[in-house]
């Protein structure tokens, strides 16, 4: 709603309402309650249409196409746990925030991944990408000089705390060189647990958060399923919590820094800097997850996952993710179900009780925008 229409709505008042306030005074107090509140319904009025109007999708919307998750010999995207509540995340979406639209955006970076002839971004903006990284982390810029490793097509940094670089994909790495970065006390060991994990992230945010650049820093402590030889195992990523439902399901599945260590006990962040390799292809309606349960139980999903689902009581679970894969065209939302499947192999010998869940997704666009909506066998035809 524009500001013409706003000023029309202010200023059309009935002439009921101007004789009214020329009556006697015994009257007046009587009009004015009718005055005032019939002018407060149209206020009412205007600001549910301005918040309609506002949340409409895009009149002119691309069709979209919807990724293969097939893992091209990868694996199957599934998790092994006791319960369904051991796999954890901090996930913002829940079903009573789902926005009434969601960003799709085209992924600017989709040809060249595809055919394998990667064009990164202009050196000199990679450059200044990782030396104001380097800078966040407390590093002399002004006595570094970006080096090319053509090994990893990599431009890095270093000095004696700290490697950084940054990939063609404009993620940056950072390897911490000795323990400081995570004193004796702390711990990102695979296997710890979760109160190690916390004690850990506060110690974190607190250390790096210039170069978190967050307002409200929240602790994503994910994961929770088993391996082989019955290991549970968490990870640690940051995100921003500041701002509406959309921002911070953006910057969930967007902007989130990793920390974690390797065998030698080393610090290693994962922050990307993607803002300028996808741009908006609109907003798009989003469906409910009731609506996208039922396109689930109809067949209408990619998975990696060989099985197909037995029946509602089987799924056990639901979010909103984005699919931020860089060889897919667009990074479009879609729900995510937890379904449990049958198990194979010496599983259920080896661990009495334990239980699979698969990955099964269904688009949370709309359908009419959707050109290739995957059917039963959970792949793209």
């Amino acid at each position: 709603m524009n500001a013409e229409r706003l000023l029309f709505a202010f200023t059309d008042i009935d002439d009921y309402f101007i004789e009214a306030a020329k009556k006697s005074p015994q009257n007046r107090s009587k009009k004015r309650a009718a005055v005032w509140a019939s002018l407060a319904a149209c206020i009412a009025v205007i600001v549910v249409g301005f918040f309609v109007y506002n949340n409409q999708p895009d009149k002119e919307l691309p069709m979209l196409s919807v990724a293969d998750f097939d893992s091209s010999g990868m694996g199957m995207e599934a998790y092994w746990a006791y319960s369904i509540d051991e796999l954890i995340n901090k996930n913002p979406w829940t079903p009573d925030s789902t926005p009434q639209t969601l960003p799709v955006y085209k992924n600017e970076l989709y040809s060249s991944m595809s055919t394998g002839n990667f064009e990164s971004t202009d050196r000199k903006e990679l450059e200044k990408l990782l030396l104001d990284a380097a800078k966040k982390l407390g590093m002399d810029t002004g006595k570094l000089s970006p080096l090319y490793d053509s090994r990893t097509n990599t431009l890095y940094v270093e000095d004696e705390n700290y490697h950084a670089e940054i990939t063609p994909g404009l993620n940056i790495n950072v390897t911490a060189k000795n323990k400081s970065a995570l004193p004796e006390g702390y711990t990102l060991g695979y296997y710890e647990s979760y109160d190690e994990y916390h004690k850990s992230a506060e110690y974190l945010i607190d250390k790096f958060s210039d170069f978190l650049e967050m307002d409200k820093p929240v602790i994503n402590i994910n994961g929770g399923d088993y391996d082989i030889y019955g290991r549970r195992s968490l990870h640690l990523e940051i995100y921003d919590g500041e701002g509406n439902a959309k921002e911070q399901i953006k910057a969930y599945n967007f902007e989130s820094v990793r920390f974690y260590t390797d065998d030698d006990g080393l610090l290693h962040i994962s922050k990307s800097c993607r803002d300028s390799t996808y741009s908006s292809l609109g907003s798009y309606p989003i469906i409910s997850a009731d609506k996208a349960l039922d396109m689930l139980l109809d067949g209408n999903y990619v998975t990696s996952v060989f099985q197909e689902i037995k029946g509602k009581e089987k799924v056990k679970k639901v979010e909103l993710v984005y699919h931020t894969s860089l060889l897919s065209e667009a990074f479009m939302p879609y729900y995510k179900f937890y379904v449990e499947i049958e198990h194979t192999g010496d599983i259920e010998k080896d661990f009495p009780g334990i239980k699979i869940y698969g990955a099964y997704y269904v688009p949370a666009v709309e359908s009419r925008y959707i050109k290739n909506l995957p059917q039963r066998n959970g792949h793209i035809n």
